[in-house]
């Protein structure tokens, strides 16, 4: 064998766990060679390629705790489990925490939908994965599992840079998600270009969160965050506080959004930028802001969730 090749390993052992400590023992039993499978969106195409990968799999997508949608004093905690179809379908989700349908909705593939788990698209670290994206904006926490017991994280604080993931899932599973409750005087929306040539991801994923007082249009809380194909999930802190002292029924508060986020977009080359794509960033947070001013000025009830993608 070539010194730079490695041998490629085959599935040696697939065990469908009952609970969260069953699949960490599991782990633990063959550690350094398992690893967690919820969904299967990323692991599988992997087996496709042949590529290399652990032989041993503990697979969570029959753990009821980690399938849960629960309110509980202004927070809504979703298992990390969940699907992103079964996150469509949750009456609590729609109305509480609308910008999560949205993600949802902006996967184009039912397949995807049906099979891909929120805690999976978080671990993935793709900048273009939606529901990170929809996640960060919500100012959302973590709980990560392992042998030790669990702990909560702001999920901020995961990404290390595009596909890499502070959370190790040969020993650890992300079993929960923290996510206040939408309020009255909440807009959110999330924004895509399209995806780049084969690609089912989009190539840039934005999401808005703002929050206004009644009678007023200047937010006392923004939440932006941004994604692409090329980067990691981020916040754009300076943008959001830039907001804070602006009109967000303004045509020049549009102008300032758009450019800000397109010079945020070049500045760290989130996308090829042959595609042009750049150009479109500008139009796309404006319809974003748009539409997250709407539902902040509704009566709270509104529970609109059409994607809006270039």
């Amino acid at each position: 064998m070539h010194p730079h090749q490695t041998r490629k390993r085959t599935i040696k052992g697939y065990y469908f766990a009952s609970s969260i400590q069953e699949a960490i023992a599991y782990l633990m039993a063959h550690h350094g060679e398992s690893q967690v499978i919820g969904g299967g969106t990323l692991l599988l195409p992997m087996m496709q390629q042949k590529r290399d990968m652990t032989p041993y799999l503990a697979d969570v997508s029959r753990v009821s705790s980690i399938c849960r949608v629960a309110e509980n004093d202004g927070e809504i905690v979703v298992g990390g489990g969940n699907t992103f179809a079964r996150l469509q379908q949750s009456d609590t989700i729609r109305a509480r925490v609308p910008l999560l349908c949205q993600a949802a909705e902006q996967i184009r593939s039912p397949q995807i939908r049906r099979l891909a788990t929120l805690g999976g698209n978080v671990v993935s670290a793709y900048g273009n994965a939606h529901g990170t994206v929809a996640l960060m904006a919500l100012g959302a926490e973590v709980e990560i599992t392992n042998s030790t017991g669990s702990q909560w994280l702001p999920i901020h604080s995961l990404f290390v840079k595009r596909g890499v993931s502070r959370v190790d899932s040969a020993t650890e599973i992300v079993t929960a998600f923290r996510i206040p409750a939408r309020r009255a005087g909440q807009g959110t929306a999330m924004a895509s270009l399209p995806a780049a040539g084969a690609q089912w991801r989009s190539s840039l994923v934005l999401a808005i969160n703002i929050k206004l007082n009644k009678g007023s249009v200047v937010p006392h809380g923004v939440a932006l965050a941004v994604g692409s194909t090329d980067s990691a999930p981020a916040r754009l802190d300076e943008i959001e506080d830039e907001l804070l002292d602006l009109a967000l029924d303004d045509a020049k508060t549009y102008d300032i959004l758009g450019e800000a986020i397109r010079a945020d977009a070049v500045e760290q080359h989130r996308l090829d930028a042959a595609d042009g794509a750049y150009d479109d960033i500008p139009a796309l947070a404006a319809q974003a802001l748009e539409r997250a001013l709407d539902m902040a000025l509704s009566d709270g009830s509104s529970t609109s969730t059409g994607p809006t993608t270039f």
